[in-house]
């Protein structure tokens, strides 16, 4: 009986602390900080590339190169497998609040990044690295989110500055090239677009009101 009183009064004071931080303190005691949000954002990424990885070890052909190959993509297309219709991921992972889109609205907020340039068969793509990847586009007000995102990926110093082999860079890209170079050796990371129209995601070249958005990419 003692035991049952006790559970009884810490669920009451639990509830009735929580209610009072709502009122009392300030909004980091009620809303998620930027490392929760970084954190979340990291998992549906990798767990898009658990699904890749899956996809591929079972036989499926990711070879960019080979003609007629056919890639899996989170939404479907004509031309792709769907990695959702296969069985080897149950949703596509749901975009926080401080998603946004790419290239004026064109693409989605998170979507996978393959190419297969050789076929010209239109795949999704980013060919600069080795197995393409998958992104997620946060608005232009995520610096806190897309800071700690980096850091988590080893991509940047504890002052802000992408380490080696990034050298000479922050969070800020303004070209294809800034992009690659900053997540050159890193799994995963995250930079600031400056010049959106420079980048292209998804096959879909960022658009002039794209400036300033984050984009999170982790690499297959």
């Amino acid at each position: 009986m003692f035991n049952i009183l006790t559970v009884i009064i810490s669920v009451a004071l639990t509830a009735v602390m929580g209610a009072a931080g709502v009122f009392y303190v300030g909004s980091a005691f009620t809303t998620a900080g930027p490392k929760a949000a970084a954190v979340g954002i990291v998992q549906s990424l990798s767990q898009v590339d658990a699904a890749w990885t899956l996809y591929a070890s079972n036989g499926n052909t990711t070879t960019f190169g080979a003609a007629g190959a056919t890639f899996p993509t989170m939404s479907g297309a004509a031309t792709q497998t769907d990695l959702i219709n296969t069985g080897f991921l149950a949703a596509v992972p749901t975009a926080p609040t401080i998603a946004s889109t790419w290239g004026g609205g064109a693409t989605t907020t998170i979507a996978l990044d393959l190419t297969n340039p050789a076929t010209a068969s239109g795949l999704t793509g980013n060919t600069n690295f080795a197995n393409g990847g998958v992104f997620l586009v946060l608005a232009s007000t995520a610096l806190s989110q897309c800071t700690e995102i980096a850091r988590a990926g080893g991509q940047i110093t504890a002052t802000g500055t992408l380490a080696v082999p990034g050298t000479g860079l922050n969070l800020l890209a303004a070209s294809q090239a800034n992009f690659i170079a900053a997540f050159t050796g890193y799994k995963f990371g995250c930079v600031q677009m400056t010049t959106a129209t420079g980048l292209t995601l998804n096959n879909v070249a960022g658009a002039a009101g794209d400036a300033n958005k984050y984009v999170a990419y982790y690499k297959f």
